[in-house]
């Protein structure tokens, strides 16, 4: 118990600090959504470094196992896909205008395959990246974000990025603003964007594994772990010769 509240207490600055900012972002009220549910879940007993992300029905469910370093950016995308999956359903038919991109997709080795076979899916990870660009700080940053993610398959993004300066110079919510987003994407332009576009080979790893820990033993604690094998094994006369010479090479006698 002491061990999951010490990574929930890790969590919780970190993860309401950038949910509070896709919410600003988004326009969107930060208490319930559509009476939907996001929640978070650790597994501490997991292999490290996964995320895990599940819909059921109108509820978002986030795993997190152990990592070196916080998941939060990965819980902050989840809470985009939670906020922005029903704004592609809900103008699915909007989206179907500009589905003539779709095929930029397949030539994408390192997008997964139900994005390539899912534009509303594609769309609405098109626009999370594209809006994870718009939070980062330096222009540079944001438009290596943009093109690592063009890069990856995700066909929409430079689009999205494009359109989403005036969003903000707006007042309606991501919400309302959707929809005249969508038509505001030049197929045209985004073809010759596109065609310009290396794709990646493979995605690249964003949650950091633990550094393994240097584990050294002294001379004493070798021989003690050697003396306590032996007298399990009960051969009492080598595991008093073990334990004596512990004694000889340590001074904590405890």
């Amino acid at each position: 118990q002491a061990a999951y509240e010490a990574a929930m207490q890790r969590y919780q600055e970190p993860v309401i600090q950038a949910l509070m900012e896709a919410n600003g972002y988004l326009r969107n009220p930060s208490s319930g959504f559509l009476g939907r549910r996001f929640q978070v879940l650790l597994d501490l007993l997991g292999a490290p470094n996964q995320v895990q992300v599940r819909s059921y029905r109108d509820d978002y469910y986030v795993v997190l196992t152990p990592s070196f370093e916080p998941a939060v950016e990965e819980v902050r995308s989840a809470y985009l896909s939670y906020l922005l999956d029903p704004l592609s359903l809900k103008y699915s038919k909007l989206l179907d205008m500009k589905k003539d991109l779709q095929e930029f997709a397949q030539e994408a080795p390192a997008l997964p395959e139900f994005y390539k076979n899912d534009f509303s899916l594609l769309a609405t990870k098109s626009l999370i990246k594209a809006v994870e660009s718009r939070l980062i700080r330096g222009a540079d940053k944001r438009q290596a974000h943009v093109d690592q993610a063009l890069r990856e398959g995700y066909i929409l993004t430079g689009a999205f990025a494009d359109l989403l300066p005036a969003y903000e110079k707006q007042e309606q919510a991501m919400r309302i603003y959707y929809p005249d987003m969508v038509m505001a994407i030049d197929v045209g332009k985004e073809k010759k964007r596109l065609k310009k576009v290396e794709f990646a080979t493979k995605i690249t790893q964003k949650i950091a594994a633990a550094p393994p820990a240097a584990v050294t033993q002294n001379p004493a604690e070798k021989n003690l772990e050697s003396a306590e094998a032996l007298y399990e094994q009960r051969d009492l006369p080598n595991a008093k010769l073990g334990f004596q010479q512990v004694l000889s090479q340590t001074t904590d006698k405890t």
